[in-house]
């Protein structure tokens, strides 16, 4: 396996990372920072549209993009496309528009994977976003999700997944919360009714573990049960807290060796299910990111040394 960077919660010079479109990282920044994660020793890095708004470049900007990332020697294996709710009638057909383009974007950028997760906002369901995780309910659910719902995504994924095969690319979903691949379970039944060899699953445990009060699945049973259809992998941990009179748990981010999902039982359980993927190293705690992802760095690499 090879260990992937993440830029999510960066503070790097000037910049700061953002979860908008409109606060792209300049070319500059992007440059110094994957020199620097090249030689702490990543081994790709994680291009998501919160870092550049690549739906809106054209396509001489995506190839002078790929230019500025090729001398840094740093490869994109994965391009991270979050939000794209394909059921939601506000939103389907805008967000099926940009996955599409996403696609030629990976092909151009020499990415091979596109992760795309199928939540949406807490606007779209008139929610408030204190209920965002660690609840008795997450807006825009498996739960709450029809079986038309799950064949309107599966249709929309199916031509996507057509047109990514064609130009070589494959399609991990992320399961997260307020999506209705949510839950081990439900990223399965979508994947079977998708029914697509180049569409499988990014088994973020992190996203299972806080969605609710209680967990919905263990993580143990999750990473069980997803580790033959993983093609990416994003690796966050967290200490859960919970507060029965209040219904509901908080969450405290750390380091993937500190928190309460133990990656070592992960990491033999992808192996074991013969994954030869990468590891995105999305969570970092909300400290020094750039330490941080160093530690979690020096921690997977022990773990895969340890591999039989």
């Amino acid at each position: 396996m090879k260990i992937a960077f993440s830029a999510m919660g960066i503070r790097y010079d000037n910049y700061k990372w953002s979860w908008t479109s409109d606060n792209p990282a300049p070319n500059n920044v992007t440059k110094k920072l994957l020199l620097w994660a090249k030689d702490v020793g990543y081994d790709g890095f994680e291009l998501e549209d919160h870092w550049i708004d690549f739906y809106n470049m054209s396509d001489s900007e995506i190839k002078h993009y790929k230019s500025i990332i090729d001398s840094t020697g740093m490869p994109i294996p994965c391009i991270k496309t979050p939000g794209k709710n394909l059921c939601h009638p506000d939103v389907k057909d805008e967000n099926k528009k940009k996955l599409l383009r996403a696609i030629e974007m990976a092909s151009m950028l020499g990415a091979d994977i596109i992760s795309l997760n199928l939540a949406s906002s807490n606007t779209l369901y008139n929610a408030p976003i204190a209920n965002m995780v660690g609840v008795t309910e997450s807006w825009g659910s498996s739960k709450d999700a029809s079986e038309k719902d799950f064949e309107l995504t599966a249709k929309s994924l199916r031509e996507a997944a057509k047109k990514a095969s064609y130009l070589g690319v494959s399609l991990a979903i992320e399961v997260h919360q307020h999506g209705i691949a949510d839950t081990a379970k439900s990223t399965i039944k979508l994947l079977d009714m998708v029914g697509e060899k180049n569409v499988g699953a990014n088994p973020d445990l992190g996203n299972i573990y806080w969605t609710y009060q209680i967990p919905e699945e263990d993580w143990a049973e999750s990473i069980n049960n997803l580790a033959d259809r993983t093609l990416w992998w994003h690796c966050k941990n967290l200490n859960r807290v919970h507060i029965p009179d209040l219904n509901r748990s908080v969450f405290i981010k750390t380091t993937l060796d500190q928190g309460d999902i133990d990656y070592r039982y992960c990491v033999n359980t992808l192996h074991k299910a013969g994954y030869e993927g990468y590891i995105l190293v999305e969570g970092t705690g909300d400290k020094d990111v750039l330490y941080n992802s160093k530690r979690n760095l020096n921690y997977l690499r022990d773990l895969l040394s340890d591999l039989d």
